[in-house]
C-alpha cells in the first residue's frame, strides 16, 4: 500500500467508489436527522473544488472557515484539502478580536463564514477587519467573504460556466 492511498481526499474518493449510498454524514436539520451519502459528499466535494479553482484558489492558498460545526465545513475542508490548499479555520468560539487576529495574519485568500453569530461577528468588525484585509488583495474578485448557503447559488453559476 502507497501512503497516498491513506490520504484523506483519497479515503473519501475510495469510500464513495466503493460505498457510494452509505452514508457519510449525518446531521440535524429542523429537529430531523438528514443523511448525505458517500456519493453525494464526493459529488459536493469536486463541486466546491471547481468553484474554487474558477476563483482562482491554488496550491498552498489558504481558504478560511468561520463556521460552527456543520457538514458544509466538513465539505469546505476536504474540498480545500483536495486543491492542496491550506483551510485556515476561525472557530464559533473564537472572540471577535482571535477571528480578527486570524484574518490579518493567515493571508486567506476566500472566507466562508455560518450562520447568524459569525456574521454578526464579522458584521461588526468588517467595516475595519475585512475590508482591510480584502484590501491586500490586489486581484478583484479573487476574494470573497462567501456563506456557506450563497455557495449553493455560487455552485449552480459554476455549473454554467463549466457548460459555456
Amino acid at each position: 500500500m502507497n501512503l497516498l492511498d491513506l490520504h484523506i481526499v483519497n479515503r473519501v474518493r475510495q469510500q464513495a467508489e466503493t460505498n457510494p449510498e452509505r452514508c457519510a454524514l449525518r446531521f440535524k436539520e429542523n429537529s430531523r436527522w438528514q443523511d448525505i451519502s458517500w456519493a453525494k459528499f464526493q459529488q459536493k466535494l469536486d463541486q466546491l473544488s471547481l468553484a474554487l479553482l474558477n476563483q482562482g484558489i491554488g496550491i498552498q492558498d489558504k481558504v478560511g472557515i468561520f463556521a460552527h460545526n456543520m457538514p458544509n465545513w466538513t465539505i469546505v475542508d476536504i474540498a480545500t484539502l483536495q486543491l492542496r490548499a491550506i483551510t485556515v479555520p476561525i472557530y464559533a468560539t473564537n472572540t471577535p478580536k482571535q477571528a480578527e487576529y486570524i484574518l490579518n495574519n493567515a493571508d486567506v485568500e476566500i472566507l466562508f463564514v455560518g450562520d447568524s453569530y459569525e456574521k454578526d461577528i464579522l458584521g461588526a468588525k468588517k467595516a475595519g477587519m475585512l475590508t482591510a484585509h480584502l484590501a491586500r488583495k490586489k486581484v478583484e474578485g479573487s476574494v470573497a467573504d462567501l456563506n456557506f448557503k450563497n455557495y449553493f447559488h455560487f455552485e449552480e453559476k459554476l455549473k454554467k460556466l463549466m457548460i459555456d
